[in-house]
């Protein structure tokens, strides 16, 4: 009984707080989907020429400031069946198979999957047409198949790089401490399929890389107080982001390498999504939805740590969302005991 209040009471606060991001979006204006960023470079002729894509998203956003298409050119071939229809329907169907990929994906990791699309982060990312609900299946579908399946498991590892690499940023690191060989090699197979044929794009792509940063401080400032990196909260503080940079790949590796050293998948998961955010220098709130079915899978089995361990879902704001998820990282680390992860055969 007492687990099951802590499980509802969790959820209702979760809910809450989903509605409280949600209504505040429906009465101030106009729906603006972050799927428009996708959809316009999917089409473009140059699709990192920053304002021919801007102009493209006139019919939705202001473009008297900057709107760049900033994914890498290897997610151009997963983007372009969308880029062929109109805006709307094309978004209906993106979010359409995105949340068909996270549900079958988070059935492997709870099974109370039905309870993540409840949560902040999956809401919000279903809701503006982000990327992080396909990133987040391909993570959670690899770490489940890894010791099974790890040729599917290096596929699905690739197609998240091509779609958003920083998402899987230590994913490589993690498969050699598992020592998942094949799994790392069909990384490296999945992300040249679709790298090579676009690239012609690449040194355009990281022109547009060096520049976004300039482009946010000048035109979205607001966007860095949703930051989910260290570099983010010290740019909160107005500190010097290098040591928090270094201290954030050093922890990163750290809570990976603790990670992988276990078998049990909630805890890889969270390990290297936590990993991941706190070695990237630049990464939104919303990427934790890759860690969300983990999440409730430890708080069903552990009321108390599940609670500490499952605190970052519940926050948006970096003052609050870096140190929730250390603080949710070491709580999942200390209380798992460590075993060599198996070896493929």
């Amino acid at each position: 009984m007492r687990a099951r209040l802590v499980i509802v009471g969790f959820t209702v606060i979760a809910l809450l707080v989903s509605l409280d991001l949600l209504v505040p979006l429906f009465f101030v204006g106009r729906w603006r989907p972050d799927f428009t960023f996708m959809w316009a470079g999917a089409r473009a002729p140059e699709p990192y020429d920053i304002w021919a894509v801007t102009k493209a998203q006139a019919f939705m956003f202001d473009v008297r400031r900057p709107l760049a298409f900033v994914y890498p050119p290897s997610s151009l071939p997963l983007f372009y069946p969308f880029g062929l229809l109109p805006f709307w329907p094309a978004y209906a169907l993106w979010s359409g198979i995105s949340l068909a990929l996270f549900w079958s994906a988070a059935r492997q990791v709870t099974d109370r999957a039905w309870i993540s699309f409840v949560a902040p982060p999956v809401v919000y990312s279903l809701y503006i047409g982000q990327t992080a609900l396909a990133t987040g299946a391909a993570i959670m579908f690899a770490v489940v198949q890894l010791q099974r399946r790890p040729l599917l498991a290096g596929v699905c590892f690739g197609l998240a790089a091509a779609l958003k690499p920083q998402t899987v940023l230590l994913a490589p690191f993690a498969m050699l401490v598992g020592k998942h060989w094949k799994a790392l090699a069909a990384t490296s197979a999945a992300w040249l399929l679709l790298a090579l044929p676009t690239a012609t794009y690449w040194l355009d792509w990281w022109r547009v890389v060096q520049s976004f940063p300039a482009i946010l401080d000048r035109y979205y400032p607001y966007i860095g107080a949703y930051g989910a990196t260290p570099v983010a909260f010290a740019k909160a503080l107005r500190l010097p982001a290098a040591p928090f940079q270094i201290a954030g790949v050093a922890s990163g590796l750290a809570v990976v390498w603790a990670s992988f050293r276990s078998a049990d998948v909630p805890t890889r998961i969270i390990g290297l999504v936590t990993g991941t955010l706190l070695a990237v220098p630049y990464a939104l709130a919303y990427e934790i939805t890759a860690m969300v079915p983990a999440y409730f899978a430890v708080l069903q089995n552990n009321r108390v740590r599940g609670v500490i361990v499952a605190l970052p879902m519940l926050f948006t704001n970096v003052m609050a969302m870096v140190p929730a998820l250390i603080a949710s990282s070491l709580a999942n680390l200390l209380h798992q005991k460590p075993e060599d992860a198996c070896r493929e055969n």
